[in-house]
């Protein structure tokens, strides 16, 4: 089984192909992750991704900010290349969720069965 991440922090910065990930290549699950910041920022080819490649079931993705900036070719991924569904992606963006140089569907992935994309706007 993978571990599980858990950020909390003011800002998180994910730079010039800097990754955070989770991943199973055997019959364990994939860990999970969780970010809780103000103002994450992914830019730059970088990335948050769980992926499972064997039979277990790919980790979940929890994301939750104020304001959410993908840029330059970053993305978030819950991915399946194997017997095992691919993770959920739970986003929740208060004011605003930012996209560029990116479209919808080249920054945001949620390959695979067993797959859940969930956008929810905080109040």
């Amino acid at each position: 089984m993978g571990g599980s991440g858990h950020i909390t922090a003011q800002n998180v910065l994910l730079n010039d192909q800097s990754a955070i990930s989770a991943a199973s290549y055997g019959m364990g699950n994939a860990g999970d992750i969780a970010i809780t910041a103000e103002t994450p920022l992914i830019s730059r080819n970088s990335s948050v991704t769980t992926d499972t490649q064997g039979a277990g079931v790919g980790g979940t993705i929890n994301l939750s900010a104020n304001e959410i900036s993908l840029s330059d070719q970053s993305k978030i991924s819950a991915a399946s290349s194997g017997k095992g569904n691919a993770g959920n992606i739970n986003l929740s963006a208060g004011d605003m969720f930012y996209s560029r140089n990116s479209s919808g569907n080249d920054a945001i992935h949620d390959i695979g069965r067993g797959k859940h994309l969930a956008h929810r706007r905080l109040e």
